[in-house]
């Protein structure tokens, strides 16, 4: 915080304003942002972004909390023993090391999840809490028998990194601007050639 705080000095509009920001964001960010904070939680993180190959910042630690989450309802340790393998082993070498290490099936389900948002639950885990909390969609779509086959679960569907890897599209129902941003048409250099003439 500023110096005028600490020194006994009347407070600025601006830094109390600030002051205030601050606490109503920390006062609605759900637990499990806070909790995902942690070393293990970044490694995660970190881990995830080297095998997509995409960027992922802070903005991404509930999701990556969540995904954390379903994917370890069977057990950490081969999640932990993942994280470990691709934080160490230069990216040229990771397809060999994974393989060495039997991970693959591992890593192909923590890619999956990121770009799909979806995950696929087994019949025991459905009742879970977590999973509950996680996939909201659950609820209004679990048939009789679920208790005999896997269901597939949407953890995130704007957030799923598919969107990113094809820029060229954008989720269904997502805006692509700021509200009437479509009244005005694209600047010469969005439009899109066809046949040789401009849209």
């Amino acid at each position: 915080m500023s110096s005028q705080w600490n020194n006994g000095a009347s407070a600025s509009r601006r830094a109390v304003l600030q002051a205030l920001a601050a606490a109503a964001t920390l006062s609605v960010l759900p637990s499990g942002v806070q909790a995902m904070a942690t070393p293990a939680r970044l490694d995660f993180l970190r881990a995830s972004a080297k095998l997509s190959g995409i960027e992922l910042d802070r903005s991404y630690l509930q999701l990556a909390d969540d995904i954390w989450t379903l994917l370890t309802l069977s057990g950490e340790q081969p999640y932990r023993r993942l994280v470990a393998l691709v934080q160490r082993v230069p990216e040229q070498d990771l397809p060999q090391a994974l393989r060495r290490a039997g991970l693959e099936t591992e890593a192909r389900r923590l890619l999956n999840v990121w770009y799909r948002g979806q995950i696929e639950l087994r019949p025991a885990d459905l009742d879970n809490p977590a999973v509950q909390r996680i996939c909201g969609d659950l609820r209004e779509r679990i048939d009789p028998d679920h208790q005999r086959r896997p269901v597939t679960a949407v953890i995130d569907y704007d957030e799923a990194l598919s969107w990113q890897a094809c820029s060229f599209t954008k989720p269904s129902a997502t805006c692509g601007g700021p509200f009437g941003y479509w009244s005005e048409p694209p600047a010469p250099s969005e439009t899109v050639a066809v046949t040789g003439k401009n849209v």
